[in-house]
């Protein structure tokens, strides 16, 4: 049996939300309908709206919208020929600080249809128009200024004589790509064909795809900055060695190809050996490999002194964990580099926190575990995306900064190379990808800039109503399984994983829930008991949006939601530089993930982000005035010094070549 359901109503927030109002729009009764028109059909000023439903009664609703003090402008089109109501006309409506846009197309989807020949156009409380531009489908246009409020105009083809350029005036953009000009061979990523969702039915975002990671460091002690470029399954890792004419060349040492059957992941150089030349460490990652086991090891590769790297097996690190992030810092400042070792995932259970790791350099490049003294007991610390070393205290020792995955941002601060926890922004837990550290304000204080999943996704969370992830051997099979949970809009938790997933992964629901209807709509304590959850290790997510936390120099941050723009898809990577000389940070960002299941969709709506902040707020420039535009699954970004005293902006794209930019100037 078919069941009747109310239609939606979406008001336009102003902000790129809309709000479903069909309850206060008077459009909720519960029907068949399969098209739609609207039009005035009183000549009030506004639409009215006739809804078609099948084996029932039509719907006509009357627009009470006369009855407030908004106005509307009429527009009618009229021309010659075959096109007589000038389908394909773009009308253009500006007033003060605002411009609008209309396209005549009266056709609206299957069997719906606006009023042929009558725009009706909301105003607002303007009671005039400035001008009115009308450009025809075959090019030629007219401009009407001063046009009054509350009337309807006709417009006809044959007073347009101007030919409208549809040219956009070029802009001097702050950055230019410069990618082709800097590399005898691009840095290119190519993504493996592995599948996440093939070990573990229930989780809901690949992990294998987060690379190409980069570092930064000077291989050969020209005083040239050189960068590391990582890869998946298949391909090679490589290092990108700057000229002094300022472009770059490819070097694989001969021990990178021989790790090539295995998925890098971040990377740090350093003086770990103090030697007087940069090593390279290197994480293992990709989620595909065994959990626990050696072949997670960081590697070490000692560089000769010349700028060529061998692997040293002495010195590979037991660090058996799917990283993620490694950072080297001298934390203990006894004069040699340690390492921060970030746990991305335990494989083939995903939400369950892996192990982080410091490791304490002896002074010759042979590492010790000291990650409970620096970390804590727990060092399960959750799943770490990004961390950064820095002193954000301003006590002369490096603090260190961690988040990710299903966690809050942790800030450990170092008194003399001991750590206490600051637990300040632990409670804003997300789906954190990225974090840059920087003085954003220009008040002389280190602020946070993170980057989480933002709010263009399926996903809904809230301090009141978080989503969670609960991880255990639930059909006792000696594996575990994570299952999530969410809140939808009636506030009720429900269970966000597909029936043909969890009895897919846990064939015991199979006789509980038969079909898919007896599935359907059940909350998640219906589906898992308090029994079932019990001794579960539980995690949640109560903030999607990326955000500023600013410094109040007394220890205190205030988070700053980035506007809207910046929340239409996860931001991966962050980095912060003066470009204006003028003290002033602007914030570069990249982004996008197409890892997530399709229920859920992929996240592609960035194309690049640049913004400033002041006291003002936060001050955004459209990717036709900065020049960066960044498309695809953006995932990792250096600021590379070059030997003409400039600098290049390197992202690293999955599965895609490196771009990299330059200031125009």
């Amino acid at each position: 049996n078919s069941t009747p359901l109310s239609n939606y109503g979406f008001l336009n927030n102003q902000n790129l939300t809309f709000s479903n109002k069909a309850i206060d729009f008077g459009l909720d009764q519960p029907s068949f309908s399969n098209g739609a028109s609207y039009a005035d059909l009183d000549n009030d000023g506004d639409n009215d709206l006739v809804v078609n439903n099948v084996n029932m009664p039509s719907f006509i609703y009357k627009n009470n919208t006369d009855k407030n003090s908004n106005h509307y402008l009429q527009v009618k089109l009229q021309q010659d020929g075959s096109n007589r109501f000038g389908i394909g006309t773009t009308i253009k409506i500006y007033n003060k600080n605002t411009s609008q846009i209309y396209y005549n197309q009266p056709t609206r989807g299957f069997q719906s249809c606006t009023s042929p020949n009558l725009l009706t156009i909301g105003l607002g409380k303007n009671n005039k128009v400035d001008s009115v531009q009308v450009i025809w489908p075959g090019g030629k246009y007219e401009t009407v200024k001063n046009l009054k409020a509350n009337k309807c105009y006709t417009f006809y083809g044959k007073n347009a004589s101007a030919v409208y350029s549809f040219k956009k005036t070029p802009v001097k953009t702050v950055f230019k790509e410069t990618t082709k000009s800097l590399f005898d061979s691009i840095p290119k990523h190519t993504e493996d064909d592995f599948i996440d969702f093939d070990n573990e039915k229930l989780m809901q975002q690949k992990l294998s795809t987060e690379n190409p990671f980069m570092a930064a460091g000077d291989i050969n002690k020209d005083g040239l900055q050189d960068f590391y470029f990582g890869a998946s399954k298949g391909t090679a890792a490589a290092i990108y060695v700057q000229q002094k004419s300022g472009g770059f060349k490819k070097y694989v040492p001969e021990d990178f190809e021989k790790q090539s059957y295995l998925e890098s992941a971040g990377a740090a150089f350093g003086d770990f050996d103090q030697d007087g030349d940069e090593d390279l460490i290197i994480g293992i990652g990709g989620n595909a490999d065994e959990a626990g086991t050696p072949v997670y090891f960081p590697r070490f590769f000692e560089n000769d002194g010349k700028g060529s790297f061998h692997r040293n097996m002495d010195k590979t690190i037991p660090a058996a964990v799917n990283a993620s992030v490694i950072l080297a810092s001298d934390y203990d400042q006894d004069g040699d580099l340690d390492l921060f070792i970030g746990g991305r995932s335990v494989p083939g259970v995903y939400g369950s926190s892996p192990n982080s790791y410091v490791f304490q350099n002896d002074g010759s490049g042979h590492f010790k575990d000291v990650s409970k003294t620096v970390l804590g007991e727990n060092t399960n610390l959750g799943m770490v995306t990004a961390a950064k070393w820095i002193d954000i205290d301003k006590n002369g020792f490096q603090d260190l900064i961690i988040t990710g995955n299903w966690m809050g941002i942790i800030k450990l601060m170092n008194n003399h190379g001991k750590f206490t926890p600051d637990r300040q922004l632990e409670n804003y837990k997300g789906l954190w990808s990225s974090l840059e550290v920087a003085d954003i304000n220009g008040d002389g204080n280190l602020d946070i800039i993170a980057g989480n999943l933002g709010l263009n996704s399926k996903y809904r969370a809230a301090p009141a109503e978080p989503m969670k992830i609960y991880i255990k051997d639930f059909d006792r099979n000696g594996t575990r399984e994570c299952v999530t949970s969410m809140y939808k809009t009636d506030h009720v938790e429900y269970t966000f994983n597909m029936r043909q997933d969890l009895v897919g992964q846990m064939p015991m629901f199979k006789k509980r829930f038969l079909r898919y209807d007896s599935y359907a709509g059940k909350p998640f304590k219906e589906v898992f008991t308090d029994e079932m959850l019990d001794q579960a290790e539980v995690h949640e997510v109560n903030s999607l949006a990326s955000a500023l936390f600013i410094n109040d120099g007394r220890g205190h941050f205030d988070c700053k939601p980035f506007p809207f723009w910046a929340q239409l898809s996860c931001i991966n990577t962050i980095l912060c530089d003066d470009v204006s000389n003028n003290g002033t940070k602007t914030i570069l960002m990249g982004g996008n993930s197409y890892g997530f299941k399709p229920e859920i969709g992929r996240l592609d709506a960035s194309y690049g982000l640049c913004y400033q902040y002041n006291k003002n707020g936060f001050k955004y420039m459209e990717p036709a005035k900065s020049g960066i535009k960044l498309s695809g699954q953006v995932r990792s970004s250096l600021i590379i010094k070059n030997s003409k005293g400039g600098k290049y902006y390197l992202f690293g794209i999955n599965d895609e070549p490196l771009k990299a930019f330059q200031l125009s100037n």
